[in-house]
């Protein structure tokens, strides 16, 4: 009898055990359907002010659409005189239209997350650094790719204008007209030629010129690009003195505020799982987690509970990054890491892109930070977490160089705002990873130049913008940048093309120059020095015969302007004296009346070159090699060349166009985005 009772004791007991393996089990089943991110599922639907209605044409009619109505594939909107109409789309995403627009509805993909639309006629501003959704705006001849930016479309009369407020953007030239049921990529077969557009800049496209010069522009490299769209500087006074457009700012900076404290209030309110590693908390879970897993026969089920475990390590870190804990969180973002690597060595392939997903939509949701922010710094540390998730994957390159475009944004930012040794480490940084990222590559660069002309047309356009940069350790930087880009090239005449670019960009940076010093906003040694290497760097640029005849003209005059200029930096009795005038530029006023004589450009560029060597200012590291005395095999493209009569019809010489097949023509590369989520 006993040992009956003790047998039944023992296998009560087992039972009891089971049973609270079992709910142990079931509570990370269920834990890990609670936490597994949910991806809202997106509308697209028209916002309007209360009270008011818009028409929409649409198969079935006109209607009058009120607030909060769905939009469907073929609608047309036509605000007339409405305002303040929006179409909100990916939770986050809008798009804002002025009055007088209209406004054709394309794809509406609701469960990819995918959306187009045309601009038909009027303005459209579009806010999409917090949507996860793929967005394509067509304009005429042309489409929009804006990725995670804020960008201004206005099309009027056939002319399109379009600029990227914030984060940049590409603008591609169509061989059609049609939007199609599939978004557009970069590299997509209807894509002729595409444009490159930084934060800040803009260009403006004619539908008419795109349709008659199609097979010309598709052979165009961006120097030529740049001067038949208008690629320039935005005018930011408009941002100012244009109500609708000062009303999207402010409407953008209010959005961006609500996010900022919606998700942060997630962060703080989800709090603190783990005290330390070392609780006793920790330590149960992990206990209880092994349990289950003993208990679950699928080894799939059992990979993704251990991997959803160490996601509470992540929120952890969100949480101490928050309140500027940085060091414990530093801890669980290694012991994250870590033991992330060790699974993926037991469950392979599909865990990590489980896993690659996961840390993609974690750093998108700090899409909110920015400089300054206390969760900058971990949207910084999640970068490089997510870097080294895709490291050996095809899209790796491309998403280590869009990385690395926002941290040159960043140093915008800090030049904006006049944070000077935030500004240098910013881009001492940017430097530093650069050519980390050039001396890891350069044996693809060659056939990925698309990726190193876009970083120096992104540092073209800041150097345009923020005397700040106008110091002598940046320029030698910059120049680096360039030089190593020319340098890629290869020997043929797309590369003296792109020289030819480089010297012009080269005299804007001596006009800024100018102008900067001359409003006291850059130190006279700064001056004097980068007058000196912008100098010896234009004259050591060797070019073939035939091309220095070619360009001579075209750069001797603008060059001879700044004989004046240096001189007067060199002149320490006007420079540093108030009796010679209150400002640098009354002095450079004066200066130009007491002194008369000239200099001509050889003497100038010898003074330049021989200040430059006595300074120390040459550097060999990027230093463009001379070219080889080579015979073109058609004349140098030059500006005569490209013809763009009243009606902005493009006329090119018939051989410049019929060039020989060595000459690579580089194609775009689309940087793909990482897209924030809602």
């Amino acid at each position: 009898m006993k040992k009956i009772l003790a047998k039944i004791f023992r296998t009560i007991v087992l039972l009891a055990m089971a049973g609270g393996v079992f709910a142990g089990s079931l509570y990370y089943e269920l834990n890990y359907a609670t936490t597994a991110v949910v991806q809202k599922q997106s509308r697209l639907e028209i916002v309007l002010p209360e009270g008011q209605q818009v028409e929409v044409q649409r198969e079935t009619g006109n209607q009058q659409f009120d607030s909060g109505q769905h939009m469907q594939n073929g609608d047309l909107i036509v605000t007339g005189g409405q305002e303040g109409v929006v179409l909100k789309f990916s939770g986050d995403g809008q798009l804002r239209l002025d009055k007088f627009s209209r406004l054709e509805v394309g794809i509406v993909d609701e469960t990819r997350l995918k959306f187009s639309f045309r601009l038909l006629e009027g303005r459209a501003w579009l806010m999409n650094a917090y949507s996860n959704a793929d967005v394509n705006i067509f304009v005429d001849g042309a489409v929009v790719l804006p990725g995670q930016s804020v960008m201004l479309v206005t099309q009027i009369d056939g002319k399109s204008d379009i600029y990227a407020n914030s984060m940049d953007a590409v603008v591609a030239f169509l061989s059609d007209d049609q939007m199609g049921e599939e978004l557009l990529l970069e590299n997509s077969p209807q894509i002729i030629n595409s444009m490159y557009l930084p934060q800040g800049t803009m260009v403006s496209v004619f539908g008419d010129k795109v349709r008659q010069n199609r097979s010309t522009i598709a052979k165009l490299l961006f120097s030529k690009l740049v001067k038949e769209f208008n690629y320039s500087a935005f005018d930011k006074n408009l941002l100012v003195t244009d109500a609708w457009l000062s009303q999207n700012l402010l409407q953008d900076q209010r959005m961006r505020v609500q996010i900022r404290d919606f998700r942060l209030q997630n962060i703080r309110t989800r709090g603190l799982k783990y005290s330390s590693l070392g609780a006793s908390n920790y330590h149960i879970d992990e206990g209880l987690r092994e349990i289950a897993n003993l208990l679950t026969f699928s080894e799939s089920k059992v990979a993704k509970r251990n991997l959803e475990a160490l996601y509470d390590l992540l929120y952890d870190a969100q949480y101490l990054y928050d309140f500027g804990r940085r060091e414990e969180a530093q801890e669980r973002l290694e012991r994250f890491t870590g033991a992330a690597n060790q699974l993926f060595l037991l469950y392979g392939d599909e865990l990590k892109n489980n896993y690659i997903e996961r840390v993609q939509h974690e750093y998108e949701y700090l899409s909110f930070a920015i400089p300054g922010d206390a969760l900058f710094d971990l949207k910084t540390v999640l970068q490089q977490v997510y870097l080294d998730s895709i490291r050996g994957q095809s899209q790796a390159l491309d998403i280590q160089y869009a990385f690395l475009t926002g941290e040159l944004n960043s140093v915008g930012y800090y030049a904006d705002n006049n944070q000077g040794k935030n500004l240098k480490t910013a881009y001492d940084g940017y430097i530093a990873k650069f050519k980390q990222l050039l001396e890891a590559n350069e044996s693809q660069l060659a056939g990925r130049l698309t990726l190193i002309q876009r970083q120096n047309q992104a540092m073209d356009n800041l150097f345009m913008q923020y005397p700040a940069l106008y110091r002598q350790g940046y320029f030698t930087d910059k120049l680096f940048v360039e030089n190593k880009y020319l340098s890629l090239l290869p020997d043929d005449a797309n590369r003296l093309e792109e020289i030819q670019s480089v010297i012009s960009r080269r005299i804007d940076f001596l006009t800024r120059l100018q102008k900067y010093y001359l409003d006291g906003d850059v130190p006279l040694q700064d001056a004097q020095n980068i007058l000196a290497l912008l100098f010896s760097e234009i004259a050591r640029i060797e070019l073939p015969a035939d091309y220095q005849v070619a360009v001579k003209d075209l750069f001797q005059e603008r060059l001879e302007d700044f004989g004046l200029f240096s001189r007067f930096l060199s002149s320490q009795e006007y420079v540093s004296s108030a009796l010679r005038g209150a400002t640098p530029r009354e002095r450079f006023e004066r200066f130009k009346l007491d002194n008369t004589e000239e200099i001509s450009l050889e003497q100038l560029q010898q003074k330049m070159s021989k200040q430059a060597a006595e300074g120390g200012l040459q550097y060999e590291l990027g230093r463009l090699p001379p070219l080889e005395e080579l015979e073109p095999e058609f004349p140098p493209i030059n500006e005569e060349q490209v013809i763009v009569d009243m009606d902005g019809e493009i006329s090119i010489i018939e051989n410049e166009l019929e060039s020989s097949p060595q000459v690579d023509t580089v194609t775009p590369v689309r940087v793909p985005r990482v897209r924030p989520s809602s």
